[in-house]
C-alpha cells in the first residue's frame, strides 16, 4: 500500500522517513554491520508503534517483515533469541498478508520464514529444515519462472540452501537436489543482469561441491575452488566486504581439503584465505563468522607442515580457547560443541604436556561435545565425534588397554550408524581404517579372528581410498593391511 505524505500528520510523516532510513541502514554494505542493523531495528520498532495494525494493516505487515529480516541479520544480542524474534515478526505479518489477500507478499514471507528456520537454534534442527523446505515449496505455488522470475529464482536458491543443510533423507541425493535448484536459479540470475545474485549462487555451488559425495572427491574440490573464484569476480573487499570475507573463508575450507598439488602448499593457501577473511570477520562485528573462520584456521594449524608441529598445535589450542569467550553453550550451543570437538582433536595430537593427561582431556572435550551433538539433530557431527572418541580410546594410557580398545570399537561402530558407503564414502572409509587398527591391536577375543576382521576392514576402506583420489590414505591403509597380513 502506498502512503502519501500529504495524507499523514507530522508524526506519521517522520515515521515514514525513519522506516525508509531503517531500510537503507539494513542494506548498507559499508560501515559497521552490527551498528547498521541496530539502527534499522530501532527505526522499525519506532515506526511500528505509530502505524498500528488497525489503522494501516498493510504497512504494519510490511514493517513486521522488515523487522523480521533485520533480526535475522542481527549481530548483537543472543542469536537464538534474535531468530525467534524474527520468526514472530514474520508470523505476525502473515496474519495480514495471507495467500488469499496478498499472494505475492505472502510468498515472500514464506521465503523469509524459511531463511529463519534454516538458521533456527531452538527445536529439532532436522525438523526446522523440513519446515523451511515446506515454506519454500509453498511460495512456489505463487511464484513461477514467467510471471515472477526474480522471486522464483531466489526461492530456487533458498531451496538449494535448505537441501544443502538437510539431515533427513539421503545426504548424497540432498546435495544433488541442492545443485539442481542452484542451477535453476541461474536460468534467471545471469551475471550480466544480476551480478550479485549470480555471485551468491556461485558461492553456494562451491559450498555444495566441497561436500558433494557423488563423483570424484578431487574433481569436486577443484570445481568448488572454480566456483568460489567466479564469485570473487563480483565480490570484492571494497564494495561488499562481508561477502568477500565469506568467499575467503570458503576458499580456505576448499584448499584445506584439496587433493591436487602438494598438501604443504594447499594448507598454506588455506591459512592465507582464512587470515584474509579475518580482516573483515572481527570478533566485535561478526562474532559467529569470526568463530567459524577462527575454528577452521585452527584446524589447518593442527595439520600444518610448515613450522614446528608443537607450536602449530599450541596456536590452534589458543585460537579455540579464544572462541569459548563468544561460543557459550547457552547462546551458541552448536558452535560451543564444535569448539569442544576441536579441542578434543587438538589434545589428541598435542605434543606439549603429558601424553596421558592430554588424552584424558581429549576424551572429556569430546564427551562435552556430545552433550549438544546428538544423532537425531546433528548426525554428522555426532558421528565425527564418535570417531574422534574412538581415536582417543585406542591411544589411551590410563585404564586397561583391553577395555579401552573395546570402547574404541564401540565408538567406531556408532559412527557406522550415520556413515555408510553410499552416503558418506570418505568418512565410511576412514572409519573402516580406524576400526581395522583397533582390531589389529585388540586383546579380547581370538587373535586370528581379530586380524581377519582388521584385514577385511582395510580392504573395505580401499574400495574408496584409491591412489588417484586419496593417495596418502591409500598408502597408509595399504601399509596397515601389509602389517596385518604379516601378523596373521
Amino acid at each position: 500500500m502506498l502512503i502519501f505524505l500529504d495524507e499523514l500528520n507530522r508524526a506519521e510523516a517522520i515515521a515514514v522517513f525513519i522506516g525508509t532510513l531503517g531500510d537503507l541502514f539494513r542494506d548498507f554494505p559499508l560501515g559497521d554491520k552490527a551498528i547498521n542493523v541496530e539502527i534499522a531495528i530501532a527505526g522499525y520498532e519506532i515506526v511500528v508503534n505509530i502505524f498500528t495494525v488497525e489503522a494501516y494493516p498493510d504497512y504494519w505487515a510490511m514493517l513486521q517483515n522488515n523487522l523480521g529480516k533485520a533480526y535475522t541479520e542481527r549481530v548483537r544480542g543472543n542469536k537464538k533469541e534474535n531468530i525467534e524474534q524474527a520468526i514472530h515478526c514474520f508470523e505476525q505479518a502473515s496474519n495480514i498478508h495471507t495467500v488469499e489477500a496478498k499472494p505475492e507478499q505472502w510468498a515472500m514471507l514464506q521465503n523469509n520464514l524459511a531463511t529463519a528456520y534454516i538458521e533456527r537454534i531452538v527445536g529439532d534442527k532436522s525438523k526446522n529444515l523440513e519446515k523451511a523446505i515446506t515454506f519454500l515449496e509453498q511460495s512456489l505455488t505463487v511464484y513461477n519462472c514467467k510471471s515472477n522470475p526474480e522471486y522464483w529464482a531466489s526461492t530456487q536458491n533458498n531451496i538449494g540452501e535448505a537441501y544443502n543443510n538437510r539431515t533427513i533423507g539421503n545426504k548424497a541425493d540432498n546435495l544433488e537436489k541442492a545443485i539442481n535448484h542452484y542451477n535453476q536459479a541461474l536460468l534467471i540470475f545471469h551475471r550480466s543482469d544480476f551480478p550479485k545474485q549470480w555471485a551468491m549462487i556461485q558461492n553456494n555451488l562451491g559450498n555444495t561441491y566441497v561436500k558433494r559425495i557423488y563423483g570424484k572427491k578431487s574433481e569436486n574440490i577443484e570445481q568448488a575452488i572454480y566456483y568460489f573464484n567466479q564469485a570473487l569476480l563480483e565480490y570484492n573487499q571494497a564494495s561488499v566486504p562481508e561477502q568477500w570475507a565469506m568467499i575467503q573463508t570458503n576458499l580456505g575450507s576448499a584448499y584445506s581439503q584439496r587433493i591436487h598439488d602438494k598438501k604443504k602448499k594447499n594448507l598454506e593457501q588455506a591459512i592465507y584465505h582464512y587470515n584474509q577473511a579475518l580482516l573483515i570477520h572481527k570478533q566485535e562485528s561478526f562474532p559467529e563468522k569470526w568463530a567459524v573462520t577462527l575454528s577452521n584456521l585452527s584446524f589447518v594449524y593442527s595439520e600444518r607442515i610448515v613450522g614446528k608441529r608443537g607450536e602449530n598445535l599450541e596456536q590452534a589450542i589458543d585460537d579455540n580457547n579464544q572462541l569459548l569467550a563468544v561460543c557459550t553453550k547457552d547462546a551458541l550451543p552448536e558452535y560451543w560443541a564444535m569448539v569442544q570437538n576441536n579441542l578434543g582433536v587438538l589434545h589428541l595430537y598435542r605434543i606439549n604436556g603429558k601424553r596421558a593427561e592430554n588424552l584424558e582431556q581429549s576424551i572429556r572435550y569430546h564427551n562435552q561435545a556430545l552433550q549438544v551433538f546428538k544423532i537425531d539433530n546433528f548426525p554428522e557431527q555426532w558421528a565425527d565425534t564418535q570417531i574422534n572418541l574412538g581415536l582417543a580410546y585406542r591411544r589411551r594410557i590410563v585404564g586397561e588397554k583391553a577395555t579401552n580398545l573395546e570402547e574404541a570399537i564401540l565408538c567406531y561402530n556408532n559412527a557406522f550408524k550415520v556413515y555408510t558407503q553410499d552416503t558418506f564414502p570418505e568418512r565410511w572409509a576412514r572409519t573402516q581404517k580406524n576400526i581395522g587398527l583397533a582390531y589389529s591391536d585388540r586383546i579380547l577375543g581370538d587373535r586370528v579372528e581379530n586380524l581377519k576382521q582388521a584385514i577385511n576392514c582395510y580392504n573395505q576402506a580401499l574400495l574408496i581410498y584409491t591412489n588417484e583420489d586419496f593417495p596418502e590414505s591409500w598408502a597408509d591403509t595399504l601399509n596397515n593391511l601389509g602389517l596385518a597380513y604379516h601378523s596373521y
